[in-house]
């Protein structure tokens, strides 16, 4: 199932399925669905959403509005067997990267245990189908912010609310 959050930082569209967070869209992005319910501040609340999904979309309209949330711990809802080894690794790495904290490309390579797969993690994040709950945004360019699905000015501005960058 999809449904929507409305967050300071757009629309955010969520697909879960049971228990489990299948994939995250983010916000103005083009390909994101435009079906499925809205969830909005003070909007009435679609009826039979799982709890967690609806703590889920509280945490990130907070997330959005700059309160400390923690989004990481969403990622135990995230299934990671169908992928590879290697992008597992590197995504639970990445989960274990706080808020207002970043990492390089090579770092988390070698964080992960793939001290010179700096470009396929470039991949991996490029691939990643839950931002923001696995923060990809957190990964950095030597140097500079390196690129995002959601352009460098989402990316900018999701590291100054995180405290990862001075605005």
């Amino acid at each position: 199932m999809i449904v929507r959050v409305s967050t300071r930082l757009g629309v955010i569209p969520l697909e879960f399925e049971g228990e489990r967070l299948l994939r995250v869209w983010l916000p103005n992005d083009p390909e994101a669905p435009a079906a499925g319910p809205l969830l909005a501040e003070d909007g009435p609340e679609p009826e039979g959403l799982p709890g967690w999904v609806r703590r889920l979309a509280r945490d990130l309209v907070a997330y959005a509005a700059g309160a400390p949330v923690d989004l990481n711990a969403w990622g135990e809802r995230v299934d990671l067997r169908e992928m590879t080894s290697f992008r597992q690794r590197v995504y639970r790495a990445l989960l274990g990267v706080p808020r207002g904290e970043t990492r390089t490309y090579g770092r988390l390579a070698a964080e992960a245990g793939f001290p010179r797969a700096a470009r396929a993690v470039g991949g991996a994040m490029a691939a990643n189908p839950v931002p923001l709950v696995i923060p990809c945004h957190r990964v950095t360019a030597a140097g500079d912010l390196g690129l995002y699905g959601g352009g460098t000015d989402l990316k900018r501005r999701l590291l100054q609310l995180e405290g990862a960058l001075q605005p």
